[in-house]
């Protein structure tokens, strides 16, 4: 990375940037990216990351087997496919296991955490029967990781 920018360079192709790193030298690339960027410095990057590409891209484009599933402005897209949701945190690591029982709307976000891309009243009615306590709810959109699996969930069904 210090040898391309030594060079000045007006764009940059990085492939998986943040194998390896560790948090911190995580944080620093995607701030040095990030800064790239103010700068007027294209940057083309691939990564299974979808955490930093959230956080440093403009736009994103999927890739499944060589075909191109989504792609364009990354705010756009999570609008797109989630709008506004609810985050609900569980007192219990049973995420993936509810978002399947509780079915369409339901994404599963880490172990504790599920995603409602739904309305208020329909959260509150599911919220008064879900079989574990509920530790929080807030307003939210789900990651772009999240939202990526359920793209390739509803490519791969029939």
């Amino acid at each position: 990375m210090a040898l391309a920018l030594a060079l000045s360079p007006r764009f940059l192709l990085l492939d998986e940037p943040t194998l390896g790193l560790d948090p911190m030298s995580r944080k620093e690339l995607e701030e040095i990216l990030i800064g790239l960027k103010g700068e007027g410095i294209g940057i083309l990057l691939t990564s299974h990351d979808l955490a930093t590409v959230e956080r440093v891209s403009d736009r994103v484009a999927f890739l499944q087997k060589g075909r191109l599933l989504k792609e364009g402005p990354t705010r756009a897209l999570l609008r797109e496919w989630a709008g506004e949701g609810y985050v609900v945190r569980l007192a219990a690591p049973q995420a993936q296991v509810l978002a399947q029982v509780l079915g369409d709307g339901w994404l599963p976000e880490g172990e504790d955490r599920l995603v409602f891309l739904g309305e208020w009243e329909a959260l509150r009615e599911h919220l008064a029967h879900l079989p574990v306590e509920v530790l929080e709810v807030s307003r939210g959109m789900p990651s772009l990781e999240t939202l990526f699996l359920k793209l390739l969930a509803e490519e791969a069904r029939p």
